[in-house]
């Protein structure tokens, strides 16, 4: 899983539990610059913290999970933590709002991270902006996105997706929820064929059905939208992203700047990069 599965992860379920797109934006914020979005995390350096929010301390969390049968490692259960926490008027303080009320309220990503790090996290040191930035990116990825179940045969939906029905990259990877591995896997199968018939391999007609079998309604729909000709080979620089890169050190390795990368990809969270990716350098 990546962070920005994660992230949607934790955008469903507390969705699911009203609370608005801006605050849902806010509280990820916070949960990336606490943990990284990875729910199994001590605090780094010590100091006791634990999980998306660092709960201080740890038996915080993992006690009232034990308590509850649940597994105190999932984030399922350290969001389900946060709704019982607004239930219990615990953990939130803020002037004149209840932890429910603000949950539910129309604040903004960058309204919605200040207020948690300053009444629910509290730190000895406020620092607003880091949060405030990756709140912005999370509400930009996510919000007005449908993130119900897609329905249909994992073939219905990827005849979908060449349509273009849900979108690309982690957009389409959102829109897909947990059927996204499954439909891709068929979607990548039928677009290497589409290429192989472009050039010739698997004839026409009927020889062309004989051949592709059950992938041939998928592969000819991917050929009949021109998906797999060839094209003229292209001459701009592209890197493709490895376990452990960030923008930052990919564009020093190119002599340029992450905030160039990020705009010449269309990246609105510079964060949000995963191994696989193909970026694009000048």
């Amino acid at each position: 899983m990546t962070q920005f599965d994660d992230g949607r992860r934790v955008w469903t379920i507390l969705r699911g539990h009203g609370v608005s797109e801006g605050v849902c934006a806010g509280i990820l914020g916070n949960m990336q610059a606490e943990s990284g979005i990875i729910p199994d995390r001590d605090e780094i350096g010590g100091g006791g913290g634990y999980g998306l929010v660092q709960w201080t301390p740890k038996s915080k969390l993992t006690s009232w999970a034990a308590q509850n049968g649940l597994d105190h490692t999932s984030i399922d259960t350290q969001c389900a933590r946060i709704i019982w926490e607004a239930d219990h008027a615990q953990q939130f303080y803020m002037p004149g709002w209840t932890f429910h009320s603000w949950l539910a309220s129309d604040r903004s990503p960058e309204q919605a991270a200040d207020d948690f790090v300053r009444f629910y996290e509290r730190p000895a040191v406020i620092n607003s902006s880091v949060r405030q930035r990756f709140a912005r990116a999370w509400y930009n990825q996510l919000a007005g996105i449908d993130l119900t179940r897609p329905t249909g045969s994992d073939t219905d939906l990827a005849i979908r997706v060449l349509d273009g029905a849900y979108g690309d990259g982690d957009t389409r990877r959102t829109n897909l929820g947990d059927r996204y591995d499954q439909v891709q896997t068929i979607v990548n199968h039928w677009c290497e064929l589409a290429a192989r018939v472009w050039a010739g391999d698997y004839g026409d007609g009927n020889q062309r059905v004989a051949a592709l079998g059950p992938d041939y309604d998928g592969v000819q729909h991917a050929v009949n939208l021109g998906i797999g000709q060839a094209t003229p080979p292209t001459t701009t620089p592209t890197y493709t992203v490895q376990s452990g890169d960030n923008l930052s050190s990919i564009a020093a390795h190119y002599g340029t700047t992450w905030q160039t990368l990020a705009a010449i990809n269309g990246l609105t969270n510079p964060d949000l990069i995963h191994p696989g990716d193909i970026l694009r350098i000048g």
